[in-house]
């Protein structure tokens, strides 16, 4: 009865910490710096992308929720190791935590951190509802945007808090949380062409040209002409590009497709991209000259071929990567705990 009684009182101190560690961010002016900046910048960046889809060939319609998926998961990335890190820097724990084990007290603080930085989502709401549906985007893709951004976002905030754990110094656990980030995020889109491979692509190009008939006054099409090159293209490295956050999210989200198979947003052209990296697919287009004007039956536009997707080879990198920090910063606090 007692084990019962002593297990139910660790599971209190544990919701405690988390409690008071939400409590204790929502007093942080910081946070709300946070989420209003992200709010504006997502604003400016939905205008930006209609503005420039209106001016472009218009194939692209749910680019702007994309667009702001990525603005709220970059601002995520930029603040948490900042406002997440040294969360458990400090010799003394906290009094909501005393008496409870370090698992309880390091998961808590995670929890906690998650759950304000899945207000960066909630801050682009409104911009992510209004160009989910003015870009037409489907519910699927709108839920696993959603889904997969949130666990990207525990990712980092497990990585800031773990170091915060592993580590004496403030200072110290932030820079590393950054530069985890870094690497995850710019270093491997710098990395991954540079560790690429060249490629044998093969290209179909068919073109229809179109003549003026001065019998009927018309402009008719000509018969279809087909070239197909087979050329070597370099293609970065896709084991090093879906460790990137981004192109998890894209990888997974990429469900929007025209009836040729032309990505709609900016996470089908992300995926595409990535996918083609670890198994070229033949690449197929119509340069069609002819257009409105045809007199005569225009060939079917061909169907774009994708390949496999791969967003689950970078999820579980990241999970692992999460995990490591949490299970580190663990036995970290419990080992200081232990000396006093």
């Amino acid at each position: 009865m007692s084990a019962a009684v002593s297990a139910d009182r660790r599971r209190a101190r544990s919701r405690s910490v988390f409690a008071s560690e939400v409590r204790r961010g929502l007093r942080l002016p910081a946070w709300y710096v946070v989420y209003g900046v992200t709010l504006v910048v997502s604003v400016i960046t939905a205008v930006v992308l209609w503005v420039f889809e209106g001016f472009s060939s218009g194939h692209l319609a749910g680019l702007p929720f994309s667009g702001v998926v990525f603005v709220a998961l970059g601002v995520g990335f930029a603040t948490l190791p900042l406002l997440a890190g040294g969360a458990l820097n400090a010799p003394a724990p906290a009094p909501a935590s005393e008496g409870l084990r370090p698992a309880g007290l390091v998961l808590g603080t995670w929890l906690a951190r998650w759950v304000l930085a899945v207000g960066v989502l909630i801050a682009a709401g409104p911009m992510l509802l209004i160009t989910a549906f003015a870009g037409g985007v489907s519910f699927l893709t709108f839920v696993t945007a959603g889904l997969l951004s949130i666990v990207e976002l525990g990712v980092v905030a497990a990585i800031a808090v773990g170091l915060s754990a592993l580590l004496h110094s403030r200072v110290a656990s932030v820079l590393l949380s950054y530069a985890v980030v870094l690497l995850l995020t710019l270093g491997t889109a710098a990395v991954a062409p540079a560790t690429g491979s060249v490629e044998e692509v093969t290209e179909t190009v068919t073109t229809i040209g179109s003549e003026y008939n001065e019998t009927t006054e018309e402009v008719e099409c000509l018969p279809p002409t087909t070239v197909t090159t087979t050329t070597p293209t370099a293609l970065p490295n896709w084991v090093v590009l879906i460790a990137n956050p981004f192109v998890v999210v894209a990888d997974a989200s990429a469900h929007d497709r025209y009836d040729t198979g032309r990505p709609r947003d900016g996470f089908g052209t992300t995926a595409k991209d990535v996918r083609q990296a670890q198994s070229p697919q033949p690449i197929a287009s119509i340069d069609d000259e002819c257009g409105e004007n045809a007199t005569t039956a225009l060939p079917e536009a061909p169907v774009e071929s994708w390949g496999a997707p791969l967003w689950y080879v970078g999820l579980g990198i990241h999970v692992l990567l999460a995990a490591l920090a949490l299970v580190g910063g663990t036995i970290a606090v419990s080992r200081r705990a232990e000396r006093r």
